[in-house]
Formats: C-alpha cells, sequence, structure tokens
C-alpha cells in the first residue's frame, strides 16, 4: 500500500506529530462521511505500507522526526511545491550543509567572508540557524546591498574597512565565535583565523585556486577548529526547502535575471558583461 500524506493538507508541515503517533499505533479510525458513528480502522504497519509519499511545501517540521521513521522501518519520499526557484535549491543545498558542519550556531556571532551567492545563502542559514548576529563581508557593494535585500543586516565592506576594526561596530567585546571562509583568497581566510574568539571555529567553503598560507600561530593561540564542507547530502535539500518555505532564506534578490533556453548563449554574454553586478542566472526552460 502507498501511504499519501496527504494532498488534501500539508502533513508534514502542521500535522507531523499527530502522523508519528498513528504509526506508532499501527492504524488510523477513519470515519464515515454519510454515517459518523460507523467507523473503520486501516492498518499502517511497516509490513502493509511500503512507501509513505509526503507532499509538502515545508517539510522542516517533520526532519527532525525522520529518525524514529526509519527506527520504525519505514520508507518515504517527499514531494516538494516549489515555485520558480528550483533552480536555486542545490546552492541553497551547499548553505544548509556548510552550516551544519560548525555545529550549533545557536546565540553565537557568526562572520561570514565573501558575499556571492553561496556566501550570502551561509549566511542567510546562519540566521536562520539561530545565530545571535552575522556579519557579512565583500570587496563588493552590490554583493553587500544584495545580501541586505536578503535580510542580513550586518554588511562590511573590508576594502574599506579592516574586519578586526568594521567587527567591533557590529559584535562590541563579544567578538565571533564562528567563522565562514567563502571567498578563496588568502586575504579572506587569515582575518578570519586573527580575529576569531579562543575557541572558535572556521569554517571552510570556497574551492581555492591557490593554497593559501594559512597562520599556524593564531590557529594554536586560539585554539580555533578549522573545518571542511564539500556540497551537500541529501538532508541538506530537505533542510534547504523547509527553510526557503519557511521565508527564513529568500532568493528572489539572487536572481539577477532570466532567459529562455533558446537565449542561453546570450545568458552567458551577459553574465561576462555584468561579472560585478550579477548574482544567479537562470536558464528558465518554461519560457
Amino acid at each position: 500500500m502507498i501511504l499519501s500524506a496527504s494532498r488534501r493538507t500539508d502533513i508534514p508541515a502542521f500535522f507531523g506529530e499527530w502522523l508519528l503517533n498513528r504509526l506508532r499505533a499501527g492504524s488510523v479510525p477513519v470515519r464515515n462521511p454519510r454515517n459518523p458513528a460507523q467507523e473503520s480502522r486501516i492498518a499502517l504497519s511497516p509490513e502493509t505500507v511500503d512507501c509513505i509519499v509526503f507532499w509538502t511545501k515545508d517539510p522542516a517540521p517533520l526532519l527532525p522526526k525522520l529518525d524514529e521513521l526509519d527506527a520504525l522501518g519505514y520508507r518515504y519520499v517527499f514531494l516538494f511545491t516549489l515555485n520558480n526557484y528550483g533552480a536555486m535549491i542545490e546552492p541553497a543545498a551547499v548553505g544548509a550543509h556548510a552550516t551544519s558542519r560548525a555545529g550549533d550556531l545557536t546565540g553565537k556571532n557568526v562572520v561570514v567572508s565573501g558575499a556571492g551567492t553561496i556566501g550570502n545563502l551561509v549566511a542567510q542559514f546562519a540566521l536562520a540557524r539561530g545565530a545571535r548576529r552575522v556579519l557579512i563581508t565583500d570587496v563588493s557593494d552590490y554583493r553587500l546591498e544584495t545580501a541586505r535585500r536578503c535580510g542580513v543586516a550586518d554588511t562590511l565592506n573590508v576594502a574599506k574597512t579592516p574586519l578586526k576594526e568594521g567587527m567591533k561596530a557590529v559584535f562590541g567585546d563579544e567578538g565571533f565565535q564562528v567563522g565562514f571562509e567563502v571567498a578563496g583568497v588568502e586575504s579572506s581566510i587569515r582575518p578570519l583565523m586573527e580575529c576569531a574568539e579562543k575557541g572558535g571555529t572556521i569554517v571552510v567553503v570556497a574551492v581555492f585556486a591557490k593554497d593559501p598560507a594559512l597562520s599556524m600561530f593564531f590557529l594554536g593561540e586560539h585554539e580555533l577548529i578549522l573545518a571542511g564542507t564539500m556540497m551537500y547530502r541529501h538532508e541538506d535539500y530537505l533542510t534547504a526547502v523547509g527553510e526557503i518555505a519557511s521565508g527564513k532564506v529568500t532568493l528572489a534578490p539572487l536572481v539577477t535575471d532570466r532567459f529562455a533556453f533558446e537565449q542561453y548563449d546570450e545568458a552567458y554574454r551577459f553574465i561576462a558583461r555584468n561579472q560585478e553586478k550579477c548574482m544567479k542566472v537562470i536558464i528558465d526552460l518554461e519560457q
């Protein structure tokens, strides 16, 4: 039996605990709509249910319960409803995975170095995961303005003000406990290591074209944890869709323009002409 949960209402978003209660019980009561006094039961044991199909626009509330679903022996798939921004789920999953590599961000101050598409999404996911304040840095005022449009209020142009100086206006004496390197240059990661609080974590997200010279002095002196991250896993897609659906992660300002498939060559020329003021360009197969 295929269990549809559900096309009539969004069970993963609003009634996940009710569903788990029914699965634990092994059955669900169903009333006859023409005779409410008449009730039947449908078996929901793992032996009876071949697969659960979750229809949802927001899987986030159900995600913490998936381990129990696995332990109970159920198989399941998610069908998401995404409007206009399906192509942005992949980079969003990068942000979801990168922020998970830093552990619990609740109440922590965070610096994201690099405000391109991935850096922007890392900053948004850090806020969604409970960071107290997030400062995003770049050398482009355009990218920093885009970050503000996405809800990342604290920005710093490090071409004008060094991180060590500019972060004081945001964090005061508290400093920051977590840094994400998303620029991929030595001049980005070294200030993060120098300025992070003792015991802090630096997550390297970017792919470096040239190996940087890291400061072993600050790595040891500040007792830093240096972590890497690469792409994403299945659960990061689920997290990305959930946070986007909930409104905690904003995608619209990241899409600079859209082109029909027949205009793909013009799309690449557009990117080449507008490198300094271009985030994401989407090839829309439905145009």
